[in-house]
């Protein structure tokens, strides 16, 4: 478990620090990420940190498991991230709280995601908790 906590640590870090190029180095050539209904792939996760402007100042990941099986894993994560963003109204404290199933695969530099689902997910807002409101579609 020691090992892909590490992982997650290194992933974390390189996060923070806006570092692209070594955040690409823990996801397989053909990582894929999101949920059961959005599923997104590695080009725009890492083309969503280019414009990340680090308002989330801290995320933690904490492994719950790992389950290997050769050269694949797969892992449960507990996710939180929080952060201050200033709109109109002011400044307000976001926490994101998601937990996530996550696959591993070891290839040449080691192991690497392959793909990452968010299987439940929380928001709050100065401590409320905000909820995605229906979209309805126009027929």
């Amino acid at each position: 478990m020691a090992l892909f906590q590490a992982r997650y640590d290194g992933l974390t870090k390189a996060y923070l620090a806006k570092n692209i190029e070594t955040a690409g180095t823990f996801f397989a050539p053909d990582y894929s990420a999101g949920n059961y209904t959005h599923p997104l792939d590695k080009k725009s996760t890492l083309e969503e940190l280019k414009h990340w402007d680090g308002r989330f100042k801290t995320t933690k990941r904490k492994l719950l498991s790992v389950i290997v099986n050769g050269n694949k894993a797969s892992t449960m994560t507990d996710n939180r991230t929080e952060g201050d963003i200033t709109d109109k109204a002011g400044v307000h404290h976001y926490v994101i709280t998601t937990r996530c199933l996550d696959t591993w695969v070891k290839n040449q530099p080691g192991w690497q995601l392959k793909h990452s689902r968010v299987v439940n997910k929380s928001l709050t807002k100065d401590g409320k908790p905000l909820v995605a409101k229906p979209v309805v579609k126009k027929t």
